[in-house]
């Protein structure tokens, strides 16, 4: 131990392998011991643990959700260091540290079956304690095959023990109480703010990671202009987004809202409505900040209106009200009474959804076509639950409908007939489940909709008079899901107005639909009837997509 400047001791920090590599899919590799001086009587004073990471380390794992965690051999558990900072551009995570002890980084693996996986582990796990109790494992294989084997025996090994599906796909071990990748799904991917190295004099250049293109008209691309953009272009220079999404209704009023890396909001485009948030009402053809939000976990847009999800669980609305009672836009972010313990939001015309952590649904707003699921067809100003609907753990919604995709991966929805892709033109006042949707991960929707499998299948349904379908026919209505043909792989799926975009694990980007305005991002494509890459600049792969009604965006890792 050497003496500082200060007069106080260091911490000697001695690197180890990974004491537990089968409790977690998140390490990195990255594990120190921990030594602290004695300090005799002396109360303990905090010091400051930086670990580096190599980039080939982290490369399957979320660098903004790397948090150090202190484990105990003994038990066999982590525990997050609350103050934990990452900065992924010096690739180092600092933390104050109180105690000697074995530490490590860990973090949320970026391949979404894996959280999947994980996600379903955490939503069962009482069920999966009770049938390891018995010595059962059946629930525990079914979860395993659901997403991450398909065919238990898939290289030809011997046969696989019972209950060591986990073992064999993710090389982790569920038996342990508490997985440190389960506190970071339970906490909703909170993002550690980025710390300054106090050593650095100047902030480093920020590369760009933000493409645009299409329409522009209200500024809503976010490059400082409303010129028209037929091919991808760069956006936003200073603005690390993990999510983005457009909103306003057809060609009047649109406006693009995105959730930084480091959980603050921003928006741009029209903001006649107040639906940028920023306390005024004048457009932006940059971006501005969403009132003082932070560590926000989920954003949505509607038409004049915005919505975002706070780490604690609060939900927060902005722009023109969902009634037309009154006429006084929220130019600043209010919070939402009567909601809480909410991990997810969708916002559709003048209505919107909420889930919440235990898989019930909520909604309020415009309900004419039946979009609130109550079955009365009645406008609601405040969240009422959609009744029997449960196990939900994923939202979405369309001008005038909406989706819930249920822990088994079935879909149920309800709304504006022919768009539900329930086979029939009628209004669902209640939730009706969607036939020949199974193993569905996400969906996306307007007029029309999407839904990915697990699998990386694309199903398409609704409205198709500009190839929104991706089949090669250029119009009609389709009631019933039908598979975009083509697109395997797919991570990722956005609906706009009358396009439609998909990219794969590999970070190709695909488009169809209309082009008219450059949404399709290739020129010049006015209706394309299948999908389509996007040629990114320099070559570059998108980690991410977004869509509003008449633009496209690609998040570059």
């Amino acid at each position: 131990m050497a003496e500082t400047k200060g007069g106080k001791f260091e911490i000697r920090v001695t690197d180890i392998e990974d004491p537990l590599p089968d409790a977690t899919f998140g390490s990195i590799g990255r594990y120190v011991e921990v030594a602290f001086p004695d300090q005799g009587d002396e109360p303990v004073v905090p010091q400051r643990l930086t670990l580096r990471f190599d980039e080939r380390q982290a490369n399957h794992i979320d660098p903004w959700t790397l948090t150090l965690f202190r484990v105990d051999l003994k038990s066999r558990t982590f525990t997050p260091v609350e103050s934990s900072r990452v900065n992924v551009e010096n690739r180092q995570v600092a933390a104050w540290v109180t105690q000697p002890g074995t530490y490590g980084l860990i973090g949320l693996p970026k391949h979404k079956a894996i959280i999947e996986t994980l996600r379903l582990f955490d939503r069962f796990s009482p069920q999966l304690l009770e049938e390891r109790e018995r010595g059962e494992h059946g629930l525990h294989d079914r979860i395993c095959g659901l997403i991450l084997c398909t065919d238990p025996n898939p290289w030809g090994d011997d046969p696989i023990g019972p209950g060591n599906l986990c073992t064999k796909c993710l090389g982790l071990d569920i038996s342990f109480d508490r997985l440190p990748e389960r506190y970071l799904l339970e906490h909703h991917i909170k993002i550690p703010k980025v710390f300054q190295v106090v050593e650095e004099t100047e902030e480093p250049a920020v590369a760009p990671s933000l493409l645009a293109w299409g329409w522009n008209n209200w500024g809503d691309l976010g490059d400082g202009s409303k010129v028209r953009r037929n091919t991808p272009v760069w956006v936003a220079p200073n603005l690390k987004a993990k999510k983005i999404l457009g909103g306003g209704l057809g060609d009047w009023g649109l406006w693009t809202l995105a959730l930084s890396t480091d959980g603050t909001v921003w928006s741009w485009g029209h903001n006649v409505a107040g639906q940028l948030g920023n306390g005024g009402l004048a457009a932006s053809s940059i971006p501005v900040r969403v009132g003082s939000l932070a560590n926000i976990v989920d954003i949505a847009a509607g038409t004049d209106h915005g919505l975002a999800v706070g780490s604690d669980g609060s939900v927060w609305r902005w722009g023109w009200p969902e009634s037309f009672v009154s006429f006084t836009p929220d130019t600043l972010p209010v919070r939402i009474v009567g909601l809480s313990d909410i991990v997810a939001i969708s916002a559709g015309h003048r209505f919107n959804l909420a889930l919440r952590n235990d898989g019930r649904v909520f909604a309020w707003g415009d309900n004419s076509l039946g979009q609130l699921g109550d079955g009365s067809g009645v406008f609601r100003a405040n969240p009422v639950q959609v009744p029997m609907l449960t196990a939900v753990r994923s939202i979405a919604s369309g001008s005038a409908s909406s989706f819930a995709i249920k822990s088994n991966g079935s879909v149920v929805a309800w709304g504006a007939g022919g768009t539900l892709g329930d086979g029939t033109t009628v209004n669902r006042l209640s939730p009706v489940p969607i036939l020949g949707l199974n193993n569905i991960e996400q969906i996306s929707g307007s007029y029309n909709g999407l839904a990915r499998t697990t699998a990386g299948e694309v199903w398409f349904w609704g409205t198709s008079f500009y190839g929104e379908s991706g089949d090669g026919t250029g119009g009609g209505v389709h009631l019933s899901p039908v598979q975009v043909p083509g697109l395997q792989m797919i991570t990722g799926i956005a609906v706009g107005g009358s396009h439609n975009l998909a990219f794969q694990s590999n970070g190709t980007v695909w488009a169809w639909g209309s082009g008219i305005v450059g949404e399709i991002g290739i020129e010049p494509v006015y209706i394309q009837t299948t999908p389509i890459t996007v040629p990114l600049p320099g070559g570059r792969r998108a980690a991410l997509i977004g869509a509003g009604w008449r633009s496209s965006f690609a998040i570059i890792a």
